[in-house]
């Protein structure tokens, strides 16, 4: 077997090492194998580096796009040719006439339709007004009941005003020396003042009032001049003499006060 240089060996392996790379090789020459496929390999780096480019500059542009809000141009002329082309759909296609039968279907609707309108507007006038008349019967109803509670004793107050004239005319009727005397009749009499001072008490709690007018102006509403007479002193419509006097039940005059007026 012969024997292999080793030096040699190494020097011939580097050789085709750097001709396969395109490098020189320690003497500083390159191979015509290695220069050609260099020249061949250096176009398709430069087309290479052109789409890079544009694409940085569609992303780029997107990225701006993205950061204002805005819509891309493709998607901003999309709805644009959609809509278009559904207005041309639209008038390419012409509304078929309709036949006598669906017109005359059509026109029952709506006369239907009418009917139905002019039913629902009258039932919510109807509606209205029930709503109207039970308002005013409430209201009518809530006045009854409280003049019912307020005035409902009238008739029976009026009649009771004349017990309590009587009681105090039986009061008046005693004289002042009479009493100082003491015995029966003091003690008739203190039991008819406090008779008539525990039916005023009823009366009150019942919104009764009386009232005494004298040395006022004579008033039609709440008085009753029974007679007139002049006076000395005073002037023309003063009341001047109570004959009995007068009552109020609540804000209503219950009995007018019956006087005798100066003229």
């Amino acid at each position: 077997m012969p024997s292999i240089d080793r030096r040699s060996y190494a020097a011939q392996a580097a050789a085709h090492v750097h001709a396969a790379a395109g490098e020189p090789d320690s003497s500083g020459t390159t191979s015509g194998a290695s220069s050609q496929s260099k020249q061949q390999q250096q176009p398709p780096q430069q087309e290479k580096e052109v789409p890079k480019k544009e694409a940085a500059k569609e992303t780029a542009e997107q990225k701006v796009e993205f950061e204002s809000g805005e819509q891309p141009a493709a998607a901003k002329a999309e709805p644009e040719t959609t809509l278009k082309k559904e207005a041309k759909a639209e008038k390419a296609e012409p509304i078929p006439p309709q036949t006598p039968e669906e017109q005359i279907l059509a026109e029952d609707m709506r006369k239907q339709i009418a009917e139905a309108t002019d039913k629902v507007k009258m039932l919510q006038d109807r509606l209205l007004e029930t709503h109207k008349e039970a308002e005013i019967m409430r209201t009518r109803h809530k006045r009854e009941m409280d003049n019912s509670h307020k005035y409902g004793i009238t008739k029976l107050a009026k009649e009771l005003l004349e017990v309590a004239d009587n009681l105090q005319r039986a009061q008046e009727a005693v004289a002042a020396d009479a009493l100082k005397s003491g015995g029966t009749l003091k003690s008739l009499h203190d039991g008819v003042k406090m008779t008539g001072t525990t039916l005023k008490k009823v009366l009150t709690n019942y919104g009764i009032e009386e009232f005494n007018p004298e040395g006022k102006q004579f008033d039609p509403n709440v008085h009753e001049a029974m007679f007139e007479a002049p006076v000395p002193g005073k002037d023309a419509g003063t009341i001047i003499h109570i004959m009995n006097r007068g009552y109020t039940i609540h804000d209503r005059v219950l009995r007018p006060a019956r006087v005798g007026v100066a003229k």
